[in-house]
């Protein structure tokens, strides 16, 4: 088991364009951060929309909290 100092409690995703492959990329079972900043350019000012960044963090049991404008910020489930 890691230390809690090995734990990502925040990752930022911005990598223009590329974003929802970085998100696939991460291995869930080693590493699920607490809070999720990221670009979601299908997102608009309307929270909640399903985009396809929305769906795969909502199956990774994260909740949209606020965006930004062009980012959205997503909290783990307790």
């Amino acid at each position: 088991m890691e230390s809690l100092s090995e734990l990502p409690i925040l990752l930022s995703i911005d990598v223009e364009g590329l974003d929802l492959d970085v998100l696939k990329s991460n291995n869930w079972e080693r590493f699920k951060p607490k809070v999720i900043y990221i670009e979601d350019w299908q997102m608009t000012e309307l929270l909640y929309r399903e985009t396809e960044i929305n769906a795969v963090l909502h199956s990774k049991g994260y909740n949209i909290v606020a965006f930004t404008g062009l980012s959205a910020i997503y909290v783990l489930k307790n």
